[in-house]
């Protein structure tokens, strides 16, 4: 538990200082950030699914249920539910769709399954088995 606030509270605050400076953020870094979200979000999942004995220290509540309960298939509904999630949350802040604000939510959320894949990158060395 302690674990996840260290990685929430940072990664909320990030964005609660951005929505409240609201600091310009040129369109050229809009697909980097996508993509940075995407990437992370590859290599998490896929250290998690190569080492299912991971989806006991998972820190994201829905992943483990959903892939439990459906296989690989939950790949693509957790995909729709973190989108959702991310479109969601820069709706809150911003009160209207603004693809700036929801790059940088993606990008947040990027960060935070980057520190996931080296959380599980060590906690796959520690026990000794396959890793990306």
């Amino acid at each position: 538990m302690f674990a996840d606030m260290r990685t929430a509270m940072p990664m909320a605050a990030a964005l609660i200082l951005y929505f409240y400076f609201r600091p310009g953020v040129p369109e050229y870094l809009l697909l980097p950030f996508f993509a940075v979200w995407i990437f992370c979000y590859y290599f998490d999942l896929r250290i998690t699914i190569s080492n299912l004995q991971l989806l006991e220290h998972e820190r994201n509540l829905v992943f483990p249920i959903l892939y439990r309960k459906m296989g690989k298939k939950a790949v693509p509904v957790q995909f729709l539910v973190e989108t959702a999630t991310i479109v969601i949350i820069a709706i809150i802040f911003e009160h209207a769709i603004n693809v700036v604000s929801i790059s940088i939510v993606s990008f947040v959320f990027g960060i935070s399954h980057l520190e996931a894949y080296f959380s599980n990158k060590f906690l796959v060395k520690k026990i000794g088995k396959k890793y990306l």
